[in-house]
């Protein structure tokens, strides 16, 4: 996966891989996730893009938050329905949200940089946990 960065202008537009260490410098760009950070402009121009080909990473992206969203929030609201420890009925969707990524020991921020690899640690933190009740429910019941 890539780092999506433009220039502060916004006429400049870089897809960094995310095992690649840029220098820090005087070039000031914005990541994807709305973070600012100056960075060495010639060791990031080897990866500039069109902005089309920008545009289409960050959309792709943003259908994958938008999906992974959808089902947070539905997983929420069945958490919600059958967790008595919540203070409140109706949550907002982004503090719900928020709240049952907690839960699985997870981030919004680390959503929006990484949506599949965020989704696959909570669906590997989640069966891992199934896996640790089941072995409990085995042991009750013997």
């Amino acid at each position: 996966m890539a780092i999506v960065y433009v220039s502060k202008a916004r006429d400049r537009y870089f897809l960094v891989p995310t095992a690649e260490a840029i220098a820090p410098g005087d070039f000031e760009v914005q990541s994807i996730d709305g973070a600012w950070t100056k960075l060495d402009g010639l060791a990031l121009a080897r990866f500039e893009v069109p902005e089309a080909e920008a545009q289409a990473v960050a959309e792709r992206r943003v259908a994958i938050l938008r999906g992974v969203v959808r089902e947070l929030t539905a997983f929420a609201a069945a958490l919600q329905g059958a967790a008595t420890t919540l203070e409140t009925d109706v949550l907002p969707s982004w503090e719900r949200v928020d709240r049952v990524l907690a839960l699985v020991g997870a981030t919004r921020a680390e959503l929006a940089r990484d949506p599949q690899g965020t989704m696959k640690t909570i669906a590997d933190r989640l069966r891992r946990a199934t896996q640790e009740k089941l072995l409990e429910l085995v042991e009750d019941i013997r």
